[in-house]
């Protein structure tokens, strides 16, 4: 398994990207747009998403801990087996979003 600890990822265009199997933690993403991407099997520890563009993303068996999400816009994304524990969301657009057995814990929503 892959794993990245302590990682800056600024000013990123991510096309046709697949990852799987993958552990990030401690990772900030900033100015990143992931088009195309499918996430399978993926556990996202203590990361910050600020100004972040998903289109057309599916994620499957995804944990999401301790997530600050920032001007983020969510377009034609599928949330399948998706786990959500802390996770605060701000200004955050959801448009043609599946949502399939997920689970929401201590999440905030502000401006969503």
């Amino acid at each position: 398994m892959p794993k990245l600890k302590k990682v800056l990822v600024t000013y990123i265009w991510l096309s046709i990207v697949r990852l799987d199997d993958v552990r990030l933690d401690d990772v900030r993403l900033d100015d990143v747009q992931l088009d195309d991407v499918q996430l399978d099997d993926v556990q996202l520890d203590d990361v910050q998403l600020d100004d972040v563009q998903l289109d057309d993303v599916q994620l499957d068996d995804v944990q999401l801990d301790d997530v600050q999400l920032d001007d983020v816009q969510l377009d034609d994304v599928q949330l399948d087996d998706v786990q959500l524990d802390d996770v605060q969301l701000d200004d955050v657009q959801l448009d043609d979003v599946q949502l399939d057995d997920v689970q929401l814990d201590d999440v905030q929503l502000d401006d969503a």
